[in-house]
């Protein structure tokens, strides 16, 4: 009977997954205004998107979706600048796989590159130079902005 029980549940959780889930998104609670944890943090950058510290592995880049919610577009990144270059935002950052770097690690970690084309919010990258991503996108004279954490931004949130 137990077993019936914990199957019907499991299924009932199943469905209910699959009628929330948004293909090409994920939408987690320290992404939300009343989901933030201690340390967490949010900066608006430009047009809904954002950077954001979501837990102590790395800091990714959102899209609002809502008042409460928001999109994650690059992820399992620790986000070290960024860079408005209209129609794209452009992020340099050291690749985490989830896992926590020390300060050493990431000192010693090799760079990465991303763009995010604000017109259809398509990511483009990652790229192992940022010469490499500009040619890309036919850019030059970029000026990055760095990202500290916690950070020296306009629009912060805790």
């Amino acid at each position: 009977m137990i077993q019936k029980i914990v199957s019907f549940l499991l299924a009932i959780a199943l469905v209910i997954g699959l009628m929330i889930y948004e293909p090409d998104s994920a939408c987690i609670p320290s992404c939300t205004e009343s989901g933030s944890f201690r340390g967490d943090w949010s900066a608006a950058i430009d047009r809904n998107y954002e950077i954001r510290r979501v837990n102590s592995r790395g800091i990714s880049i959102c899209k609002r979706t809502s008042a409460t919610a928001a999109r994650i577009l690059i992820d399992r990144y620790f986000l070290t600048a960024f860079c408005v270059a209209d129609p794209y935002l452009l992020f340099e950052g050291i690749p985490t796989e989830g896992q926590w770097l020390s300060d050493r690690e990431k000192e010693e970690h090799r760079l990465c590159y991303y763009a995010i084309d604000t017109t259809n919010d398509k990511v483009i990258g990652p790229y192992d130079t940022a010469d490499a991503l500009f040619a890309t996108l036919n850019l030059s004279g970029i000026d990055w902005t760095p990202v500290t954490d916690p950070p020296d931004l306009p629009n912060v949130n805790y």
